[in-house]
């Protein structure tokens, strides 16, 4: 999948320059990255330092720079598993290292100026690194004037630690080089470096006007050993989704010839990954003949499937045998052990004594377990039970500003301040109860009561309001309604501001007084309960309504009997994104391959064909009824939808999503996701989760081209054409009646789901 803006998911790959180009494999090529330059093992672009030659370090070029790379190629590759067992078993006492530029972590260059007074970069760091002394951040700095009209400088901290101070003058104007060492404040998981322009802005006057870049050469240092992840399924799911600053490959390892259980409890686990990583997970499904060494060494695996169907499992040392005399025949279990293959990769195993048993293991990774939690290397699954109906229905309610990715804020100083967090409403539901915000914080004690104020605005439109006194100070709570009719389909911006005065003080006089300071909380959280809402199906509207259910148990994927291998990862990449849009708490993937799909079945659900008319039975049954059909037992498209006839040619691969009322239930939505050939199911499935806002309509065609970055590397990207072809569709109701602070609370129709 490409990575791209509106992307939901974007892959993250180390780069040379700024390119667009990703994978959902690791790359052939290895690279590495020294003081700005680029070395690989095939032809790149180079990038250059445009650092003057006096401020380059000395023993960099040459043969030193020659040593350097071999070295940190070593290094390099036994991080990312390119190594064998052997060699990096062999190589674990050693101190690593690694360079990562900027522009390898998704940032270019980074301007400050007065409209843009503070830039981060976050770094996330895998939870089995060991960060050794002398790690640290080196950052090359350039701005424009030379000399600023009033004294400039840029502070630098590090997990909110100051690094350093550095005044812009006209000795740093050309690039220029900083480093600072981070021991003792980088840590494993996420890292801010923060970068603030102070321009001497006063409360009488304004402030410099200078320009600054952060050069995207500037890179993070990293010296570091490895450690084994833990064997226990309490750390689920770590690693097989894991922020990093290079995510590692999971594989999901099935048996030959999936069963329709077998295929439900790879797509459970990936709907789970979905929902937990927000559609970020890289997750490759593969059958074990598919499975080479190379990808088992270099990958974390979720092996799924019974011991005598997937023999897989007998070159494992599992803590507990899978055999009858271990378990009862119902059971499921779920094991989690190092690889035999890479000590730095992982392997969990769902499995059981019977395809019910493999399913069972999978649903509960998707569960909240309390009592007691999921811990240690084994667990057995006796039973999962049913989720209730109002569980079923009813979304979650309370999104912590830490669910939405957002840490404590402290403000200092009398200076008005304010900070903004995004939440996105979801497609087609009703509201159950009132939105509200809650927001949680406290202040100094020092703050005058009389004129020091928090406020919250939601959208641009003024809330709420109230004094820092000392009734708040400890733990101060401001409910704050959200009128429905204020609330917008996709994204929405809720805005704290927060000024702060002392008794006796001045304006000026307390700008970055320290003794003024407010926390918001990051437990602070909206209120949203809603339930599913009905509006006429189409294109843009999906997932809707496939995800009525927060669970997905109204929904039944169809696979043709015969899963080839990019059917399946096109299953795990529906089932990823489903995930991700419906974020249930108890989902279960449903699928079926076409001989076990019976008419009851078909009937209960809402439906998703995967796969090409000559290989899915169930196309031709509904042939005549899709607004683009196929030529009678071919995968050739018979000329319905324009005026023309063009011959058909074979040798052109088209992907189509075709969108109807279902033909065993007329309350219910089919949609097909086929093509003229697999790999067109594939096309046309990308265009649907990267591309929905621009569909429209019950019928796109997609077809897939190459294209050239300007650094030269052919990517894949993508045309498509979608269009209605029913006679009369009735408008959503959400799109025709405005919300209205009296009327019915629901929110509907975003423009994207997450």
């Amino acid at each position: 999948m490409e990575a791209g803006p509106g992307s939901p998911w974007p892959m993250r790959g180390f780069r040379c320059a700024r390119s667009t180009t990703s994978t959902s494999t690791p790359p052939a090529a290895t690279w590495w990255s020294v003081r700005g330059r680029c070395t690989t093992t095939m032809p790149r672009p180079r990038m250059t330092s445009s650092k003057p030659d006096s401020l380059k370090e000395p023993g960099r070029a040459g043969g030193a720079l020659f040593a350097v790379s071999r070295l940190l190629l070593a290094l390099w590759i036994s991080l990312f598993g390119l190594l064998t067992p052997g060699d990096a078993l062999a190589q674990q006492a050693a101190p690593f290292s690694v360079d990562l530029p900027f522009s390898t972590l998704g940032y270019g260059t980074l301007q400050l100026s007065e409209g843009q007074q503070g830039r981060t970069v976050n770094l996330f760091v895998p939870r089995n690194l060991q960060l050794q002394p002398g790690s640290y951040v080196e950052l090359t700095i350039t701005h424009t004037p030379e000399v600023p009209d009033k004294p400039s400088s840029l502070s630098i901290s590090l997990n909110n630690v100051p690094l350093g101070v550095i005044p812009l003058t006209a000795e740093n104007a050309e690039p220029t080089t900083y480093r600072y060492p981070v021991d003792g404040i980088l840590d494993t998981g996420r890292n801010r470096l923060e970068i603030a322009l102070d321009s001497g802005a006063t409360c009488e006057e304004a402030g410099a006007r200078v320009d600054v870049a952060i050069l995207e050469e500037s890179f993070f240092h990293l010296e570091y050993g490895l450690s084994q992840y833990p064997a226990d399924l309490a750390y689920y799911p770590l690693p097989f989704y894991e922020e990093s600053f290079q995510p590692v490959e999971t594989l999901l390892v099935l048996p030959n010839d999936p069963t329709s259980l077998e295929l439900s409890a790879a797509a459970t686990v990936s709907a789970g990954l979905g929902a937990i990583s927000k559609g970020e997970v890289r997750l490759t499904a593969v059958t074990l003949s598919d499975l080479t060494a190379e990808m088992r060494a270099q990958s974390h695996l979720i092996v799924v499937g019974t011991p005598q169907r997937n023999r897989l499992l007998e070159r494992l040392s599992l803590p507990r045998p899978i055999s009858p005399s271990t378990m009862q025949e119902e059971w499921g279990v779920l094991q989690m052990l190092p690889s035999p293959w890479n000590p730095y990769r992982m392997v969990l195993v769902i499995s059981g004594l019977t395809d019910a048993g493999v399913l069972k293991a999978a649903q509960t990774l998707n569960r909240p377990i309390r009592f007691p939690p999921l811990r240690g290397p084994v667990a057995l699954v006796a039973e999962v039970r049913p989720a209730s109906e109002e569980e079923a229905q009813s979304y979650a309610t309370d999104y912590t500003l830490a669910d939405l990715g957002y840490d404590d804020e402290v403000f200092y100083g009398s200076q008005p301040q304010s900070v903004t967090y995004y939440f996105r409403l979801p497609l087609a539901w009703n509201l159950q109860s009132r939105p509200r915000f809650v927001l949680s914080f406290s202040h100094s004690q020092v703050v005058n009561p009389v004129n020091s104020v928090i406020g919250v605005s939601l959208n641009g439109l003024p809330l709420a309001s109230a004094l820092l006194d000392e009734d708040n100070a400890q733990d101060g709570v401001l409910e704050v309604e959200l009128p429905p009719w204020a609330l917008r389909a996709g994204v929405n911006r809720l805005r704290v501001d927060v000024e702060m005065n002392r008794p006796g003080g001045t304006k000026c006089g307390d700008l970055d007084d320290t003794r003024l300071w407010t926390v918001l909380r990051k437990d602070s959280y909206i209120h949203l309960a809603y339930t599913r809402s009905n509006a006429e199906p189409h294109l843009g509207l999906f997932p809707y309504p496939f995800n009525s259910d927060r669970n997905l148990t109204d929904l039944l994927v169809v696979v043709p009997d015969t899963v080839a291998s990019a059917i399946l990862q096109s299953l795990t990449s529906l089932a990823i994104g489903m995930g991700a849009s419906a974020k249930g708490q108890y989902m279960t993937f449903r699928v079926r391959r076409v001989a076990d799909a019976s008419p009851e079945m078909l009937e209960k659900h809402h439906l998703i064909f995967l796969g090409t008319p000559t290989t899915h039975g169930l196309l031709a049954q509904v042939n005549d009824r899709l607004p683009q059909p196929f030529e009678e037992g071919s995968n050739l498209l018979k000329p319905v939808v324009d005026t023309v006839v063009l011959v058909p040619d074979p040798a052109r691969t088209m992907g189509l999503l075709e969108e109807i009322a279902s033909p065993w239930n007329a309350d219910k939505t089919l949609l097909v996701i086929t093509g003229t050939a697999e790999e067109g199911v594939g096309w046309a499935l990308h265009v649907l989760l990267n591309y929905t806002r621009k569909l429209k309509g019950n019928l796109a065609i997609a077809e897939q081209y190459l294209t050239q970055t300007e650094e030269g590397e052919v990517i894949p990207a993508y045309d498509f054409f979608s269009t209605e072809t029913r006679v009369e569709m009735r408008q959503p109701q959400s799109q025709v009646q405005p919300m209205l602070p009296d009327r019915e609370q629901w929110i509907a129709l975003a423009d994207r789901w997450w």
